[in-house]
């Protein structure tokens, strides 16, 4: 044990200070403290915490169907309207709107396809 001074002694101490410190936290003898130790409790509240998540989110929506059909019990799911249906702009409108963007895309773009078209990618 040459050379080791009192730098092996220290490490030893320190062990045994960590073994103690988990056996005095009730973890159980000679279990030290490690990741695997914590990972149990955070697995168990993140089981928990989506558990309840879904609990709720079905007693949620659950309970929003039943008020839906308190209030209205007949009716099954909404149809657009014959208007909402229609285009909502007229042809002419719609293909300006569409060269206007084919314009904007083709100037944002074009510095990086001339760019790329330059390394033959």
């Amino acid at each position: 044990r040459r050379g080791q001074g009192s730098g092996g002694r220290e490490r030893s101490e320190q062990a045994r200070r960590a073994r103690v410190g988990c056996e005095s936290a009730g973890v159980g003898r000679g279990l030290l403290c490690t990741r695997m130790s914590r990972a149990v409790p955070f697995a168990t509240g993140a089981l928990a915490a989506a558990g309840a998540y879904c609990y709720c989110s079905r007693a949620l929506w659950g309970s929003a169907e039943q008020l839906a059909l308190a209030i209205a019990p007949n009716t099954g799911p909404l149809q657009p309207a014959a208007s909402e249906s229609a285009a909502a702009a007229p042809p002419s409108l719609a293909a300006s709107a569409a060269r206007r963007w084919n314009a904007a895309v083709d100037a944002l773009f074009q510095p990086l396809v001339k760019g790329l078209s330059r390394r033959d990618l």
